[in-house]
């Protein structure tokens, strides 16, 4: 299980950081590879110095991406470090200057490095290629560049760079959007049977839970025939349940397992959105909300900072002092961000009137079935003012 775990969570497995789990991975690989690439249809290329798996996912969510990155700026300058890393050999050493002066003079992005905002995504950007080994620190403290530009740093060129893109045996240079790009992506697959199961595997691995909706693959009615399989696969290679009701399939991990971004975390926000999961399931108990037939919520943004600002009222001495000092309409926007990052709810937007001078636009928070199934409270010691059991 743990090597498996250890190439789901990681870019690469690099020898030269971590031998004792590369060779783990070389000498094992037999055991996990068919899970790997025929049911999740991941390709696991092992090397003489690295191992990866190569993990796509079946469709993009809103909460992929990489978590320490904040701007589009960043991801740009990721792509023209890997340009810049191209030419230069393994074990090649250079410094934080040459990549500044590569991004500065690609003529795609406009930076001006006199700017703390900049340095800072430039930071971001070199401390995520350090921890994917695409680069290594030799000499230097990245994290002073953020305040002073004449910081200098050495690097490392590990060799690993060429192998962090996908190459995809198909031309893209015509596509015009990402949905076309996207197409093409999923066209590499042409046969339905293992393009449904590589899709149903990598959503229920890769997302916090998958639902019951109209696609042309019908995942969740693969999910309903194949339950016993999937648990079965899961279960075996990762340790995890698989969870299926009427509407809506999740895998959960082991309690005492911590994994790269899971709910609920020691994070304060976590907590009020328990309690918040908590309050709708009272709602529809007595009658307030009514779900759809696929279990689902659809209230206006204002009923949901309305909800959002009792809770916060009612249970507000168990939050974080930062939530409690928030705005209710803040705090509301905090309960909205974590909930869509683990797909427990999702936002419309509606536009309203007959003409363009006249029309008025209308926000929809769509309140999904995960909300009601994690739920949380405070211990009714809580409630008496008596915290010694907490």
């Amino acid at each position: 299980m743990e090597p498996i775990k250890a190439l789901l969570k990681s870019h690469f497995i690099y020898k030269d950081k971590d031998r004792d789990l590369y060779y783990e991975i070389y000498d094992n690989y037999n055991d996990f590879r068919g899970f790997l690439q025929n049911k999740l249809g991941f390709q696991l290329l092992i090397r003489n110095d690295f191992t990866r798996l190569e993990k796509i996912p079946s469709d993009t969510d809103e909460f992929m991406g990489i978590e320490s990155f904040n701007s589009v700026e960043e991801y740009i300058m990721l792509m023209l470090l890997l340009v810049f890393l191209e030419d230069k050999a393994k074990d090649e050493q250079f410094l934080l200057t040459d990549i500044v002066e590569f991004i500065e003079g690609n003529g795609i992005l406009p930076v001006d490095i006199t700017k703390q905002k900049t340095r800072r995504q430039i930071c971001h950007m070199l401390n995520f290629a350090d921890e994917a080994c695409l680069l290594q620190l030799c000499g230097g403290n990245i994290e002073k560049y953020i305040n002073d530009e004449n910081t200098q740093v050495l690097y490392d060129n590990t060799g690993l760079s060429k192998y962090f893109m996908r190459r995809l045996p198909v031309e893209f240079n015509d596509c015009m959007n990402f949905e076309e790009l996207d197409e093409l992506i999923k066209s590499e697959n042409s046969d339905k049977t293992t393009a449904r199961r590589n899709a149903v595997y990598r959503n229920l691995l890769l997302k916090p839970a998958v639902y019951n909706k109209e696609t042309e693959l019908d995942e969740f009615e693969y999910i309903k025939n194949q339950r016993s399989v999937i648990s079965n696969d899961f279960e075996k290679y990762l340790g995890w349940a698989l969870h299926v009701q009427k509407d809506m399939a999740m895998l959960v991990p082991r309690s005492n397992e911590a994994v790269t971004d899971y709910f609920p975390s020691l994070g304060g926000i976590n907590t009020a959105v328990l309690l918040f999961n908590l309050k709708i399931r009272e709602m529809v108990e007595d009658g307030e909300w009514n779900p759809d037939k696929r279990g689902r919520i659809r209230i206006k943004k204002e009923e949901f900072i309305h909800v959002a600002s009792i809770l916060k009222k009612e249970k507000e001495q168990g939050f974080i002092q930062n939530l409690r000092k928030m705005s209710n309409e803040c705090f509301a926007n905090e309960l909205l961000f974590e909930m869509k990052k683990f797909m427990m709810c999702e936002t419309e937007n509606e536009i309203i009137g007959d003409s363009a001078e006249n029309s008025n636009q209308q926000d929809w928070i769509i309140i999904l079935p995960a909300a009601a199934k994690i739920v949380g409270d405070f211990p009714k010691t809580f409630y008496r003012g008596d915290s010694k059991d907490e």
